[in-house]
């Protein structure tokens, strides 16, 4: 059984895969919050879920042949890109970019594809890839926002939640 605050894509990719290899794991979800002088603790029960799916993250980029038909697609949420993130204001050009944990690895953003990186323009995932050593990696999980002083997923995630809330006020 894992506890935590929060859990990163790829933990819950592996424990994603560990369930759905028949491996007995879980995965919770912790959050204080206080109210008026009480304590209280909500407890989100993150895996196994039924549709693990999910929560897998993406190891290689999809060969050009895979088919695309509705009996093999995934039934995956479809986040905003990077594009829509620019179109925000989320990301601009001039932005520094660092990855989580690693202090050497600043970056300039450059436009919605490109950072600049040592004097090399890399696409996004190239320079996580270049940092870090591995061969994947979800940048919006890893990419730390100098000028916003948070993780690009964690921006994004407060911009969606701001327009679903904006949306339910107009409806």
């Amino acid at each position: 059984m894992l506890v935590a605050s929060d859990f990163d894509p790829q933990t819950l990719s592996a424990c994603a895969w560990l369930v759905g290899n028949q491996v007995s794991i879980s995965c919770y979800k912790l959050i204080p919050y206080k109210l008026g002088s009480q304590y209280l603790l909500q407890v989100e029960k993150v895996l196994p879920l039924p549709a693990l799916d999910d929560r897998y993250v993406e190891v290689a980029p999809p060969s050009e042949t895979q088919t695309t038909d509705s009996s093999s697609s995934r039934n995956r949420t479809q986040l905003p890109r990077m594009d829509k993130l620019f179109e925000w204001g989320i990301v601009k050009p001039g932005d520094v970019l660092t990855l989580k944990n690693y202090s050497d690895s600043q970056a300039v953003v450059v436009n919605h594809k490109e950072v600049e990186f040592q004097g090399e323009r890399l696409r996004f995932n190239q320079w996580g890839q270049k940092v870090t050593g591995w061969s994947s990696i979800c940048i919006y999980a890893w990419a730390f926002s100098e000028r916003l002083q948070k993780l690009l997923d964690d921006a994004r995630e407060e911009e969606l939640q701001r327009r679903l809330e904006e949306a339910e006020a107009d409806a």
